[in-house]
């Protein structure tokens, strides 16, 4: 096997974000160390934001992770959803508007298609998933 396994997490410091291997520790500590030469900053994260690298990339060469937010245009409309790991596979969560009373509904695909774009992560941006 020849892919790249890399995790993210949001560092309990407040300093951003830590890309790397992920690893918890027997006190339940969940830490995020270098990976490969992987240069950034390290260090404790916040459980619930941890993400595991998709192996795929947006439309403009981004890393998509688990809680990313992406965006798909097509001649339907724009779609926005959030990538999840459900049925052993990443796949779109998308947000969909629900007829005219302004209702969302959710639904799954197991493709990420090229053309989704990543316009933030649920962590950061949660705005992003509520009805216009």
């Amino acid at each position: 096997m020849n892919r790249k396994i890399l995790f993210r997490g949001k560092l309990t410091s407040g300093r951003g974000w830590s890309y790397g291997n992920l690893n918890i520790r027997p006190n339940n500590i969940t830490v995020i160390t270098p990976f490969n030469g992987h240069i950034g900053v390290y260090g404790q994260v916040i459980p619930d934001t941890v993400g595991q690298y998709t192996g795929l990339n947006d439309k403009n060469g981004k890393e998509i992770f688990e809680g990313d937010i992406v965006r798909n245009k097509n001649v339907w409309g724009t779609y926005i959803g959030v990538i999840v790991f459900k049925i052993d596979r990443f796949m779109v969560d998308w947000h969909l508007p629900c007829g005219w009373t302004g209702l969302r509904l959710s639904f799954h695909t197991i493709d990420i298609s090229p053309c989704d774009e990543v316009i933030g992560n649920s962590y950061d941006n949660p705005e992003l998933l509520k009805k216009p």
